[in-house]
Order: C-alpha cells, then sequence, then structure tokens
C-alpha cells in the first residue's frame, strides 16, 4: 500500500463571503463563500457531546477525500438549545477533494439508526480535507435543501434549527493539531432574482461532556468505521509525516498523521472537561514537542513535559481540587485514544 496521491485539490477561490444570489449558473460551485456573524445575534444555543466531535473528526481524518454524514440529538424549543449529541457517518455515492454526496441508501439505513436511538437527525458534516473549514458555493446550496428537507424552512424563524458542520482536518491550522471547525446556517433574504441566500457561522455554546470510558455506541460505531474505511483507496497513510504548522515551523516538532488525529481527538476530551469545571486549558495542544494526548497524567516521577496549566475563566490557576477533577475527567478517555491509535495502525495494515 503507497497510500494515496498527496495533491490537495486546485485552489479555491474566495466569493463574496457570506452570501450567494439566487442564480448560481455563473459561479464556480466549489468557490469558498464563507460565513457571516447573525446580525441580530444566534437565535439558539449549540451544545455538541464530544462524543460526537470525535466521531466525526476521526471520520474526517481518515480519507483525504471528503466524507460525510448526519448529526442527531434534539432541540429544546423552550430553552431554544440545539443539542448534538451523536454523529452517524455515512456512505459517499459521490465524492472527491472538492465534492461529496451521500449515499440514498446510507441516508435511509442512518434514518434507521437515528431513530432506534430515540434521537432526530438535527444536522450533517463533511470534510474539506486539505483546505479551509468555510462553505463553498455547493455547501450553501446543499445547506438550503437540507434545511428544507427537515423543516427548518428558509428563514430562521421557521422550523426547528438544521445545522451544518465542516472539519479541516489538514487545512491551514490556526490550533496546532486541532481541527478546524465550522458550524453554519443559511437563511435566504430578498426576492426575485435580487435573493441571496446568506451563510450564518454558529457558535457552539459549549462541549457536553460524558465521564468515564467512551461509550460502548461510540465503541461500535469506530470499529464500524475502521472495518469500512480500511480498504480505501482513497485512505491516508497514518504513518506519514504531518506538516502540523507551516506558517510557524519551529512551534511544534515533525509528527505523524496518526498522531496529529488522536490529538485533535483528545483535543474534545480537553473542551469538554474544561466547560464541565468551568475553566480554560491552553489551546495548542503542544509542549515541549510533545503531543497533548501523550501525556502521563499520573507519573510517579517528575514529568519530562509540563502538566496542562488549567485556568478559571477569571485567569487564576484552579484550586488543587478542581485541578485534580479535570485530570481525573481526562486520564480515562486519554487511555481510549491511545488504544484506539493503535488499533487503526493495525487495522491500516501498518505493523
Amino acid at each position: 500500500y503507497d497510500g494515496p496521491s498527496r495533491r490537495s485539490g486546485r485552489e479555491r477561490k474566495t466569493l463574496n463571503t457570506g452570501f450567494v444570489p439566487a442564480n448560481i449558473s455563473d459561479l464556480d460551485p466549489f468557490g469558498i463563500v464563507g460565513t457571516t456573524s447573525f446580525t441580530l445575534g444566534q437565535p439558539f444555543a449549540l451544545q455538541v457531546s464530544e462524543e460526537a466531535l470525535i466521531l466525526m473528526d476521526l471520520h474526517a481524518h481518515m480519507l483525504e477525500i471528503e466524507i460525510i454524514g448526519y448529526m442527531a440529538g434534539m432541540f429544546d424549543m423552550e430553552a431554544k438549545v440545539l443539542r448534538v449529541m451523536r454523529a452517524f457517518p455515512g456512505k459517499s455515492l459521490v465524492s472527491g477533494h472538492e465534492h461529496v454526496e451521500l449515499d440514498p441508501s446510507s441516508e435511509v439505513e442512518v434514518k434507521e439508526q437515528v431513530t432506534a436511538a430515540g434521537l432526530d437527525i438535527v444536522g450533517w458534516y463533511h470534510s474539506h480535507p486539505t483546505f479551509i473549514a468555510e462553505p463553498s458555493v455547493r455547501d450553501i446550496e446543499n445547506q438550503c435543501n437540507y434545511q428544507a428537507l427537515f423543516n427548518m424552512g428558509v428563514t430562521l424563524k421557521a422550523g426547528k434549527p438544521f445545522v451544518g458542520c465542516i472539519l479541516s482536518p489538514y487545512g491551514d491550522q490556526a490550533h496546532g493539531c486541532a481541527s478546524t471547525i465550522r458550524w453554519f446556517l443559511t437563511e435566504a433574504a430578498g426576492h426575485g432574482t435580487a435573493s441571496k441566500r446568506l451563510g450564518y457561522s454558529v457558535i457552539p455554546a459549549q462541549v457536553s461532556v460524558s465521564c468515564g470510558d467512551l461509550s460502548p455506541d461510540l465503541k461500535g460505531q469506530i470499529r464500524t468505521l475502521i472495518n469500512a474505511l480500511c480498504g480505501d483507496p482513497h485512505r491516508w497513510r497514518w504513518t506519514d509525516e504531518w506538516d502540523d504548522n507551516a506558517a510557524n515551523p519551529e512551534s511544534y516538532a515533525t509528527i505523524s498523521r496518526l498522531c496529529k488525529c488522536i490529538t485533535s481527538l483528545f483535543s474534545h476530551v480537553l473542551a469538554a472537561a474544561a466547560g464541565a469545571l468551568h475553566c480554560t486549558v491552553p489551546t495548542t495542544l503542544h509542549f515541549n514537542d510533545v503531543p497533548y494526548h501523550e501525556y502521563d497524567f499520573y507519573s510517579s516521577s517528575p514529568p519530562t513535559v509540563p502538566l496542562p496549566v488549567c485556568k478559571d475563566l477569571s485567569g487564576s490557576s484552579l484550586d488543587a481540587d478542581r485541578h485534580n477533577k479535570f485530570l481525573d475527567m481526562v486520564q480515562v478517555k486519554q487511555r481510549a485514544l491511545k488504544r484506539l491509535e493503535h488499533i487503526l495502525l493495525v487495522a491500516w495494515g501498518v505493523p
């Protein structure tokens, strides 16, 4: 196995930020539109589970071509809170470096799985493997269609929210190893030929934490995903080196794609624990050239790298009790992700 080609697709042109006209026949469907902020504030809060993020981010890291899936959860109409609780990877009918479509048979299967879990489909996700996590003209059109299909309608005042999510695992990174993630909605504005489709950036309020090990449901989904993609000709070769910050090459050591992937997954664990304890942690995910997920949080000997420094929301260091709670929350999942690292190597046929 020689791994996929390393091309990242042609350069994408950035169009008018935040909107596309109703008539898009003259536009490059792969041109980046970008998003804009809500004029009157975000109409609902978005909460995302760490396990949904872990599965979506893993899926995005596995292939050099775009991947796609649905997100499931529920909307609290009274509290105006949309909760993304689980992710459901889909099979691609058409996929490339710049485009992906969900296989209709996979869509039926995913909908059955979501119904069996007692949840609603509340969004869709896909990857931009090697370029920025901003919607393209086609993404905006797809989001409009999804919102109509799942009863959100073309305005933000109608129906239930249905969000889009774009993950960029290997694009220009602003946060070291952590994938860049963009959540977005669309809304129609104007009439006739002057109408536009606006892309709004949605800001998650928090990442919800689940205590203990990865859930049995998530472990089962990860096994299914690995079995489905381990023979894909477009899979990344985990042992290849990843240029983790070309803009600032002295900041980090050269690491493998697998190490980068696991570190990005661990960033969601850290964010969830920090949110639960109302504190903050460093976002660079590297210290002294050691990836965050390789820290030995409970070493009996003095650590060779500094432990993550947690701060409360005022910027002060946490007391010992809260800091130990933070470490307790992340240790079990740290071990689970290190086991996953080995499983991925074996599944990809790497000794």
